[in-house]
């Protein structure tokens, strides 16, 4: 996946469209944005916290850019010719759970994205025809498509090794913390 950094702006007819500004890429991991957050947030420990878009934006460009100017959109397919899959990242709920040590042991996540393009093309695109279309991109609506993803962090505050998998499983007060973030069919029971 690419991590990048898109800019907003009203094209010729007035519509709202983003491009990628080509200069910035965000990273999450690696000791970057989400440990930034955790810790200006208190360093929770055996609790839930909540980053918004607009909130990496801020640490990420360190208070000079907001959604007007900046969005961070996740490119799922960036090397296909054959597709094109956007995603932009609105909300990250994270558990960092330590089992009451003082210390963190694992941090699950679930990332909420909104639908920006996810388009097949046949025949594929060229280098040139992929930079056109990624050029003017609609920015989505806030009733897009929703779509989620849990994965988890190390204590390191890094996604794992090379080919590890990065999937989680939830249990326990983590996971009835982020069943509240889900949208819940009728007559749904919690399983705890």
């Amino acid at each position: 996946m690419a991590f990048c950094v898109f800019e907003p702006y009203h094209d010729d007819d007035g519509a709202h469209v983003m491009h990628p500004n080509g200069q910035e890429r965000f990273r999450l991991a690696g000791d970057n944005l989400i440990s930034q957050a955790w810790y200006e947030q208190g360093e929770p420990i055996d609790e839930g916290w909540h980053i918004t878009e607009e909130y990496l934006i801020h640490l990420h460009t360190n208070g000079e850019h907001n959604l007007t100017n900046r969005r961070l959109i996740i490119d799922f397919a960036p090397r296909a010719m054959n597709r094109i899959g956007l995603l932009e990242l609105r909300d990250i709920y994270a558990y960092k759970w330590g089992n009451h040590n003082p210390v963190p042991l694992w941090m699950p996540l679930m990332f909420r994205y909104l639908r920006v393009l996810d388009q097949a093309y046949d025949p594929p695109l060229n280098e040139a025809g992929r930079a056109t279309i990624l050029h003017q991109v609609p920015v989505p609506s806030p009733d897009a498509d929703v779509y989620f993803a849990f994965l988890y962090l190390q204590p390191s505050f890094n996604f794992g090794p090379i080919g590890a998998t990065n999937a989680t499983f939830l249990y326990g007060a983590a996971l009835t913390y982020f069943q509240q973030f889900l949208p819940q069919p009728d007559g749904f029971q919690p399983p705890c």
